[in-house]
């Protein structure tokens, strides 16, 4: 949630009677957990909008459906009402807010584009091999950090919306673990 005090989830629930997914906001505390929507169609990977307004979503347009592969994004209001595609058939793999809310950073076949959230017009960031994919924006603002892959290696890159020129990460150090 846009305060910090509450988180989405999605769940999945299978009975003899029906199969339904549900969206879930938890609050961090442990005090309550209220259904927001519940559909007989995926719903997937909510992420509420930084100002509190949207969430996106994973669904499909033809339900019921339980295709992974014909899911794609979707914006709903916080209450649940309003669930509605984010443009023609976009199928993405990871997203992430921008901390404005105006904009959706998004993988598709391994190039980054941005998606505008009052329009709906696209941009595509990045073109061709390798493939980036996973971006996230910076909380401050115009930067987005995405993982770089081919099939001989992967890294980190980052793209300064203000000065689209990619850099590269510089390399961890040998000792280096990583946390989770």
């Amino acid at each position: 949630s846009a305060d910090g005090t509450r988180s989405l989830t999605s769940r999945y629930n299978s009975s003899q009677e029906a199969t339904t997914w549900s969206i879930h906001s938890l609050a961090l505390d442990g005090s309550t957990d209220t259904t927001i929507v519940e559909k007989a169609c995926p719903l997937t990977f909510p992420r509420m909008s930084p100002d509190g307004k949207v969430i996106a979503l994973f669904s499909n347009r033809s339900c019921p459906s339980s295709d992974p592969a014909a899911s794609e994004l979707f914006f709903m209001n916080p209450d649940g009402t309003n669930l509605r595609p984010a443009g023609t058939q976009l199928r993405i793999g990871g997203f992430d807010w921008s901390p404005d809310s105006k904009t959706i950073v998004y993988d598709d076949a391994g190039d980054l584009w941005t998606l505008d959230i009052a329009t709906l017009g696209r941009h595509q960031l990045t073109h061709g091999n390798p493939s980036e994919l996973a971006p996230v924006f910076a909380p401050s603002g115009p930067a987005i950090v995405f993982k770089v892959q081919d099939s001989n290696a992967s890294g980190i890159e980052v793209i300064n919306l203000d000065r689209p020129a990619r850099r590269q990460s510089p390399p961890p150090p040998a000792a280096a673990t990583a946390r989770y």
